[in-house]
């Protein structure tokens, strides 16, 4: 990473705030050959990495590992890059997409500005891409139900990115039902959060 370290870190802190995720990739070559215990190389070097932001929350780093060319500047090594990852009380980013949360009212009134926002971002910048967009429920309810409120969500969804100029046939619908739950007790006040729509952008 450089001589330039510390400058990139300060850079990097300004800019996630207080609520947002560093994104930590780590980057390998094909040919290389992992002797660690990670997968590949590259998750090797964002989990090295991970080290050098220990005043950065556990819950606010996540790893990545891609494969791509490895470049050399100043002579060192560049194998590690970063993104700030979005997170409000609509939006989670993740290292495979983004998680969505709302109300029914939210979508059939006035669409919140952060999630209108956020969108006309996908529809602008991810156009191209394939996405598959997930319904997923809290537990309570029969289960045809939990999955057709799922799938109600996932296809308001798709139907505001289409509406904003992305191709259908980019974007599959399915619901998760409460089959990934964040909350397992569907007794617990938090297991609202189980309710979300998940986009996965390929």
């Amino acid at each position: 990473m450089g001589q330039n370290f510390d400058g990139l870190k300060n850079n990097l802190l300004l800019k996630l705030g207080e609520d947002n995720a560093l994104l930590i990739i780590g980057i390998c070559d094909s040919s290389e050959i992992s002797s660690s215990a990670y997968e590949n190389l590259g998750f090797a070097r964002a989990s090295s990495t991970k080290y050098l932001f220990r005043d950065i929350s556990n819950s606010r780093l996540v790893l990545k590992s891609k494969v791509g060319a490895l470049a050399i500047q100043d002579g060192y090594l560049e194998g590690v890059t970063f993104s700030i990852l979005l997170r409000n009380e609509y939006i989670e980013e993740t290292s495979t997409g983004v998680i969505l949360r709302f109300n029914d009212e939210d979508l059939e009134e006035n669409l919140p500005t952060k999630l209108e926002a956020y969108l006309t971002y996908l529809s602008i910048e991810k156009r191209r891409n394939t996405m598959e967009i997930m319904g997923q429920t809290k537990s309570i309810g029969r289960a045809m139900d939990r999955n057709n409120v799922g799938l109600k969500a996932a296809y308001a969804i798709k139907k505001l990115l289409v509406l904003r100029g992305v191709d259908s046939t980019n974007l599959k619908v399915l619901s998760m039902g409460n089959l990934e739950p964040i909350i397992h007790n569907p007794r617990d006040s938090s297991a609202v959060f189980n309710n979300r729509v998940e986009i996965r952008i390929n």
